[in-house]
């Protein structure tokens, strides 16, 4: 007789846990019905999920324009460093025959000091141009004079 009670028990215990995740499973179907055909109040008849996947393909068009946006920033970087982003100028009279500092150096160099160093030297017979290259903050072919030499300073 102790047996059968404490069988009919369990069946009665096993009977309400069915019974009670029926109902929880019923619970649950409704919500996931109603928020299926939950109309959110706009213009727009979509469903909350339709309003999710047009959200999901705004943000992988956003990710697509991220990664093209990125990729420019990174040619536009090197490109920076090989343009000529120092300038130096330095004015100065190379003939004590000449009043005023109408001579100049100027020094035109990268992000990694390389570039040119433009001379103009004016005399009372007449003005002068020359160019010297930089590579390192420093004359490749030919010695800097000290003119130049300031302006590369400047420039860097």
């Amino acid at each position: 007789m102790i047996v059968t009670t404490i069988e009919m028990s369990g069946l009665l215990r096993d009977g309400v846990l069915v019974y009670g995740l029926l109902v929880w499973v019923v619970w649950l179907s409704f919500w996931v019905w109603k928020l299926r055909n939950y109309k959110v109040k706009t213009n727009d008849s979509r469903d909350v999920l339709g309003r999710l996947g047009s959200l999901s393909d705004v943000t992988s068009k956003i990710q697509t324009q991220i990664s093209r946006v990125e990729e420019k920033l990174d040619r536009l970087e090197g490109e920076v460093l090989l343009s000529y982003r120092r300038v130096g100028i330095v004015r100065f009279n190379p003939f004590s025959d000449t009043g005023g500092n109408q001579s100049f150096a100027v020094a035109l160099l990268t992000g990694e000091k390389d570039g040119i160093v433009v001379v103009s030297l004016h005399g009372r017979d007449g003005s002068r141009t020359y160019v010297k290259s930089i590579k390192g903050g420093e004359g490749v072919d030919f010695p800097l004079s000290k003119e130049e030499q300031q302006a590369v300073k400047v420039a860097k």
